[in-house]
């Protein structure tokens, strides 16, 4: 019937999406690239540029690595690398961290520089980088400022 909506659950792979070509208006990926590995990252940007219509909209959120906000269970130590972040956690945040390496947490690190080389690589235009928290845009233009922000977000058009 009209209006009406119905809701049908898809599992699939970033890797290889289960979908047409440009069949989606619209991609939101807020939290999640930062938890598929390092070697498929490029991919999995590609898959979403695929299934995205020409025109479309793709909005992209990570929280930068050396953000006091990312690194899960190592907040806000991941930015001492990973053994030292797991000791602190365990030993000052009294978590239970038994991890022997990112991996094991399902963390693959991701920076604003490393997010716009993946952008650069599909055939995205960047419509505009935002701070999704502070809504102070202008601090995604300055290098450091900009890795070190809660979150960050790209508005993307393909």
């Amino acid at each position: 019937a009209a209006g009406k909506f119905v809701w049908k659950t898809v599992r699939g792979n970033a890797q290889k999406l289960p979908f047409k070509n440009e069949e989606f208006d619209l991609i939101l990926l807020r939290g999640i690239l930062q938890h598929i590995p390092t070697k498929d990252k490029l991919e999995s940007a590609r898959e979403m540029n695929r299934v995205l219509k020409n025109g479309g909209i793709a909005y992209i959120m990570i929280p930068p690595w050396y953000s006091p906000l990312s690194g899960q269970e190592l907040k806000p130590f991941q930015i001492f690398g990973f053994h030292l972040a797991k000791h602190f956690s365990n030993t000052i945040m009294g978590r239970k961290i038994s991890a022997k390496k990112l991996a094991e947490l399902g963390l693959w690190p991701m920076t604003f520089k490393s997010t716009m080389q993946y952008i650069e690589k599909t055939k995205f235009k960047i419509l505009k980088t935002t701070d999704i928290l502070g809504r102070m845009h202008f601090l995604t233009k300055i290098p450091v400022i900009r890795e070190l922000l809660n979150s960050v977000g790209f508005i993307l058009r393909k």
